[in-house]
Order: structure tokens, then sequence, then C-alpha cells
């Protein structure tokens, strides 16, 4: 099963994380733009977890998701199914105008 993650979901979705707040927001991420874990998937690096802020969110909520540590762990979808593979339509940090 494939999924497809849609560029202007992410854009819509970007101006109510909050992921760059959450005491366990990755170090080694050095872009600031870097969001939405729970829709792209989990960072490159290690995570040290410091606490979740994930089920407070409002992207969160928004999507009924049901798990936390996106950034450890990765995506809802990464995190719910086996039987997967995620499809990304976008350049992770990428910007449109």
């Amino acid at each position: 099963m494939i999924y497809l993650v849609d560029a202007s979901l992410v854009r819509n979705e970007e101006k109510d994380c909050i992921c760059p707040r959450c005491p366990s927001y990755p170090e080694c991420v050095i872009d600031p733009r870097l969001l939405l874990f729970c829709i792209r998937g989990k960072a490159t690096c290690e995570v040290q977890r410091r606490g979740c802020m994930c089920p407070g969110c409002k992207v969160h909520t928004r999507h009924h998701f049901t798990s936390d540590y996106y950034c450890s762990i990765g995506n809802e979808e990464e995190q719910t199914r086996t039987d997967h593979k995620i499809l990304m339509l976008f350049d992770p940090i990428e910007r449109t105008s």
C-alpha cells in the first residue's frame, strides 16, 4: 500500500506545527523549517527523548492522530501500519510562494 503526502497539505499545516518548541526537537536539525514529523516522518538523526508535545498540537488533533514521538519513531502511518510505503511528493523543506 502506498500513501501520498501532498505538498499542499504540508504547507497548510505548517502554521500550526509546534515541533520546534518541543523539548525533544532533534538538536541535529539545522533548518528550523523542518516541521511536521507526524506527516513527514522521523528525523534522520538520533533524538533525545525529553518529553513529547505532539498530543497537544493542533495538527495532531485535527487529523485524529494517535501516536507520539514522530521525530524519533516515524510519522502516523509508519507507526500504525506495517504494510505500506510513503511517497513524498515534495522536498521536505521546499517552500513555494
